[in-house]
C-alpha cells in the first residue's frame, strides 16, 4: 500500500472511531454495532430505532411537503475487530418532499466482519430524493457486505442514489439494488467503486420502468487493481407506455485483476424504449503519457486518471 493510501486511511479511520463514539453532532442517527450513539430529529422526520442481537431495525418516516436543505446524516458502522452486524431499514418519504440523504458505512477496525443490510425505500408522489452512501472497510480486506435495497419511486417523483467505495480495502461485496419507477418516475442510479489485492465485488442494478412515461438511468463506474474480481449485471426492464431506459457501464482493469459486466434489457410494451453501452479496458496510454509530461510519475497519473473516473 503506498504512502499516500495509508495517510487517506489514517485519516479516514480517526474519522469514523469520532463518528462512532458521538463526538459530531449531525441532523439524523448514528449507529455503532446495534448501539444507538445519537439520534437528532428535525421537523416532519420521525426516526425510530430498535436495537436488536447484532444489529439495529429503522424506521424513518417524512410528513408530506418537508423541504430541506440540510442533509440527513446516517452512519451505521462497528469498532470491533470481529463479529457480524445485521442493519434492517425502512425510510418512508411522503408527498411533495425534497430530501438529501447521506449514509456512511464505517468498519476502521476489521479484520473479520460481516455486514448484512435489507432496505425499502418508498418516495412518495412529486418528492425528490438524493440518496448518497458511502463504505470504507478499513485496510485488511477482513469485511463482507452483503446489501439489499429496494426502492419504490412513485408518481412523478425523482430519485438520484451514488453508491460508492473508492478508498481502503473492500473485501467482499455484495450489492443488490432493484428501483421500481411508476408514472413519470425518474431514477439516476450510480454505483462507483475501486478495488485492490484480491477484493472481490458483485454488482447487481435493477430497474424495473413500471408506469407510464418513467424513465431510468442505471451508470456503473469501477476501476479494478492488482488480483481483484468485479462482476457488474444491469437489468433494464420496461412496462410502461413511452417509458425510457439508458444503461451506462464502465470498467478499467489494470494489473492482474478481472472485470466482467451483463446488460440484460427486456421491453414489454412496443411504445418503450431501452438501450445500453458497456465498456472494459485499460487506462489510455496517451492520457497517461501526457500526465507524465507535466512532471507525474506513473503512479501518479494513474491515480489522478482513476480518481477522474470515480469522482
Amino acid at each position: 500500500m503506498s504512502e499516500g493510501i495509508k495517510t487517506v486511511s489514517s485519516k479516514i479511520i480517526s474519522y469514523g472511531h469520532q463518528i462512532l463514539r458521538g463526538e459530531y453532532k449531525i441532523k439524523g442517527v448514528i449507529i455503532e454495532y446495534n448501539r444507538v450513539i445519537s439520534i437528532y430529529e428535525v421537523p416532519g422526520i420521525k426516526i425510530n430505532v430498535k436495537s436488536i442481537p447484532q444489529g439495529v431495525k429503522i424506521i424513518l418516516e417524512v410528513e408530506d411537503n418537508v423541504k430541506l436543505e440540510d442533509y440527513i446524516h446516517l452512519c451505521f458502522g462497528a469498532l470491533r475487530s470481529k463479529g457480524k452486524q445485521v442493519i434492517l431499514a425502512e425510510y418512508k418519504i411522503g408527498k411533495n418532499c425534497d430530501l438529501r440523504f447521506i449514509k456512511h458505512c464505517i468498519f476502521p477496525r476489521a479484520v473479520n466482519f460481516e455486514h448484512f443490510m435489507i432496505g425499502r425505500f418508498v418516495i412518495g408522489e412529486n418528492s425528490k430524493v438524493r440518496y448518497f452512501e458511502e463504505h470504507y472497510h478499513g485496510v485488511t480486506g477482513g469485511v463482507s457486505v452483503k446489501a439489499f435495497l429496494t426502492i419504490n419511486v412513485l408518481k412523478g417523483a425523482y430519485l438520484n442514489t451514488t453508491f460508492a467505495i473508492r478508498k481502503g480495502v473492500v473485501g467482499k461485496l455484495e450489492w443488490n439494488q432493484k428501483t421500481i419507477l411508476h408514472d413519470k418516475a425518474k431514477g439516476d442510479i450510480l454505483f462507483k467503486a475501486r478495488s485492490v489485492r484480491e477484493d472481490e465485488i458483485l454488482v447487481r442494478e435493477y430497474a424495473l420502468l413500471l408506469g407510464r412515461e418513467s424513465s431510468a438511468l442505471l451508470r456503473t463506474r469501477t476501476v479494478s487493481l492488482d488480483r481483484s474480481k468485479v462482476q457488474v449485471v444491469n437489468i433494464l426492464e420496461a412496462h410502461g407506455s413511452h417509458s425510457r431506459g439508458h444503461v451506462d457501464c464502465k470498467e478499467v482493469v489494470i494489473g492482474q485483476a478481472y472485470a466482467s459486466t451483463i446488460p440484460r434489457l427486456i421491453v414489454k410494451n412496443p411504445t418503450a424504449q431501452v438501450t445500453h453501452e458497456a465498456s472494459i479496458g485499460r487506462i489510455s496510454r496517451k492520457e497517461l503519457e501526457t500526465l507524465m509530461a507535466r512532471g507525474l510519475s506513473e503512479e501518479e497519473a494513474i491515480e489522478v486518471l482513476i480518481k477522474g473516473l470515480l469522482k
